[in-house]
């Protein structure tokens, strides 16, 4: 057992989360509810892990009474007591099977910074990133229409050196960009990265160093 820091908790909260919001979670947390019960419970497991709600953006672990990691696999097992005072019912009335939830996950870790990547788990678009891509090949163009870097920065409103810093994402691979696009690029690989390191032109090359980030 461990303690799950707050850097964990978003893919782990995400995923439970929205597993205790339908009503099937109730139906099968409680044996044969009544009409009335199950929507109950149902509404207020909705209202508790609401993440607008919530004043540490992670409501789901005020439930958690044990967290398991196995390598590969995540395990949530809910407190019995936590989850009885929340529903405002009795911890007896609850099934043990559906008090527990597993997910599988890719362990990723960049310098101190480590994530857990849950299996399914929706891709964080990085938009910052992809605007630059964006602007990087539409200014390609230009130059290869005529136009000069300067004259890129006076009508984008930056400078000569950023134009050309940021320029050479437009000869990023196809399906680098795709991956950002995708949300799927690794976690290491943000504009900030890229920013302040030398980009090799040959696709098989920028995949290997990309890929390891």
């Amino acid at each position: 057992t461990i303690r799950i820091s707050d850097r964990f908790c978003g893919p782990i909260c995400l995923r439970d989360s929205q597993r205790l919001e339908v009503p099937s979670f109730a139906a099968s947390l409680m044996p044969d509810p009544r009409a009335e019960e199950l929507q109950h419970c149902t509404d207020r497991l909705k209202a508790h892990l609401d993440p607008e709600s919530a004043s540490d953006g992670c409501s789901l672990l005020q439930l958690a009474g044990r967290v398991d990691l196995a390598p590969g696999q995540i395990k949530v097992t809910l407190d019995t007591t936590a989850l009885a005072d929340l529903l405002a019912t009795s911890a007896d009335r609850f099934s043990p099977a559906a008090l527990t939830g597993t997910a599988t996950f890719q362990h990723r870790k960049r310098g101190v910074e480590t994530r857990l990547i849950l299996a399914g788990e929706p891709g964080a678009q990085d938009k910052v990133l992809l605007r630059n891509i964006a602007k990087a090949q539409q200014w390609w163009q230009e130059i290869k229409a005529g136009r000069s870097f300067d004259e890129i920065a006076a009508t984008a409103g930056t400078s000569k050196r950023r134009v050309q810093q940021v320029i050479g994402l437009a000869f990023l691979a196809p399906d680098l960009v795709r991956d950002v696009v995708q949300g799927q690029q690794p976690v290491g690989f943000t504009s900030r990265w890229y920013l302040r390191h030398d980009l090799p032109s040959d696709w098989d090359q920028q995949r290997q160093l990309i890929r390891a980030l």
